[in-house]
């Protein structure tokens, strides 16, 4: 769980990710800021998927076709079903979720677009599929948010990221590291 405050830079270190991560480790950015995340259970799946679909392609790698709708009526069987077609594609090499703005999810869970079962795939995802990864990226802290989610995440490990100090900007202005394409 990375958090920290608004605007400090969260959403642009999980964009830059592929840049600092070894080439068998996927990052996949998802915004749950975007409503066609948030509003079913299906379309959280989905977008899953085509987020997916969308940084494997700019990476090189043909991700298995998915259908809206199967999603729709079966979201995690067919969200399963297509991790299952993928994983012989991705041989050695991982996907690394990055969901940003995470609580979202909590607030589509209170007006009731969202249930417990999405926790609980969650949970099951992290602890079941060796090829994936998941980065929760938001504001607040899982204690923050309260034993719903601490209870769901028991093994999440937060990180901390914060404003950089006036040193620390002025020198990552002046003196940019070299090998960091800009």
């Amino acid at each position: 769980v990375l958090h920290g405050p608004r605007r400090c830079g969260k959403s642009s270190f999980l964009l830059n990710l592929s840049r600092l991560l070894p080439d068998d480790l996927f990052p996949i950015y998802v915004d749950l800021q975007s409503q066609a995340m948030t509003s079913s259970e299906g379309d959280f799946c989905y977008g899953l998927v085509r987020a997916a679909t969308r940084d494997l392609r700019s990476r090189g790698v043909e991700a298995p076709a998915a259908v809206r709708t199967s999603f729709q009526t079966n979201p995690y069987p067919a969200l399963e079903d297509w991790l299952d077609a993928l994983r012989p594609i991705l041989a050695d090499r991982r996907l690394l979720f990055c969901l940003d703005e995470f609580e979202k999810l909590g607030e589509a869970r209170e007006r009731g677009n969202v249930g417990p079962a999405l926790f609980d795939e969650l949970r099951h995802l992290i602890q079941h599929r060796a090829e994936l990864g998941f980065v929760f990226c938001g504001a607040q802290t899982l204690e923050e948010l309260g034993p719903q989610w601490t209870n769901y995440f028991i093994n999440a490990r937060p990180v901390e990221i914060l404003y950089l100090e006036r040193e620390e900007a002025r020198e990552l202005l002046l003196e940019p590291d070299p090998s960091f394409n800009l």
